[in-house]
């Protein structure tokens, strides 16, 4: 039988994302409830998985919170300390391809009005957007390509 108290969680990360995280950085674990619990990263595999591609962060929740059933499926955020701010992250479908340059829909008092952004890494249907988007910008996410549709009808072209 298992001891609750020493359950550490497995995350899958991207290789770059595990470039940046380290053992002692802060992170939280989101049950399927909803409940939140904090935990820190205790290793980091320094290499990929072969057939994921992915890297292997081992978490361990903090003492004196809910305790967690081995096998449960969670959701991990991990804060590397020592990484710049990445920017935002974004699904896919939001961002769209205008005369050769990856743009985001931005909601206005009018509508929407495309606005240039430079990507960064994709991984499982998220795209990093690291500029071109601010705190606070409210995007087209999941009809994105209706909007793209409409601007290239508008102005005649098509891709």
């Amino acid at each position: 039988m298992s001891d609750p108290n020493f359950i550490d969680i497995d995350a899958a990360v991207s290789i770059a994302d595990a470039r940046r995280v380290a053992a002692g950085d802060p992170a939280r674990i989101i049950t399927r409830a909803g409940d939140t619990l904090r935990a820190v990263v205790a290793a980091v595999t320094p290499t990929a998985n072969e057939q994921t591609r992915a890297a292997n962060v081992v978490l361990d929740p903090l003492p004196g919170q809910q305790l967690l059933t081995p096998g449960d499926v969670v959701t991990v955020e991990i804060s590397p300390k020592n990484s710049l701010p990445m920017g935002f992250v974004v699904m896919d479908e939001a961002v769209q391809r205008v005369n050769e340059q990856d743009v985001v829909f931005v909601r206005t008092a009018d509508g929407f009005a495309v606005r240039p952004v430079a990507t960064g890494t994709r991984n499982t249907g998220r795209v990093e957007i690291v500029s071109g988007l601010n705190a606070g910008d409210r995007i087209a996410t999941t009809n994105a390509f209706l909007l793209k549709a409409e601007l290239m009808k508008d102005t005649g072209e098509g891709e």
